[in-house]
């Protein structure tokens, strides 16, 4: 007889520990597990091309002109490191390197760039999503000599996207 309470003892035991993972797995999930669906950490790669125009060359064929804006990010913790290019078709772009922070998915940096023999200096902010990454964009003021900031950034808005590539 004690050996039957025990193994109904034994029974209920087993019954009981199988039990909560089966209630907490048909739960839903909590807002942190279903928010952030991709890393921050690392390296992360955007491009956008535009074809601005098509030209006819001589030999009766035909070219696209396709600007092109490139960022590369490398997040380390808190550091945010990288390079922007505008490669316009016909005209000088912009090439420089980026500099700053992030908090969550906003990234602050300064974009050091070269136009044209020109150098100056931005600040940028952006957004990292999962498929893209937005610029706030709105009226620039020059707070020092050669470098520009939104003059009013909580009255900008992320309007620009440029779509995550995989990154070479």
């Amino acid at each position: 007889m004690n050996n039957l309470y025990l193994f109904l003892l034994l029974c209920l035991s087993y019954m009981a520990c199988n039990n909560a993972p089966a209630e907490s797995a048909s739960q839903p999930a909590t807002e942190q597990e279903t928010e952030e669906t991709f890393s921050i950490e690392g390296k992360h790669c955007f491009l956008m091309t535009e074809t601005r125009d098509t030209v006819q060359l001589n030999d009766g064929t035909s070219m696209e002109l396709i600007d092109s804006t490139i960022i590369e990010l490398n997040v380390q913790g808190e550091t945010v490191k990288g390079i922007l290019d505008w490669r316009p078709a016909e005209v000088d772009g912009a090439y420089g390197t980026i500099d700053g922070t992030i908090q969550d998915d906003i990234v602050k940096v300064i974009y050091s760039y070269i136009v044209e023999g020109y150098e100056g200096k931005e600040e940028k902010i952006f957004q990292i999503r999962e498929d893209e990454i937005a610029v706030k964009v709105g009226e620039l003021e020059e707070v020092e000599t050669d470098f520009f900031k939104l003059k009013n950034p909580d009255e900008a808005s992320f309007s620009q996207t440029i779509p995550r590539v995989d990154c070479k």
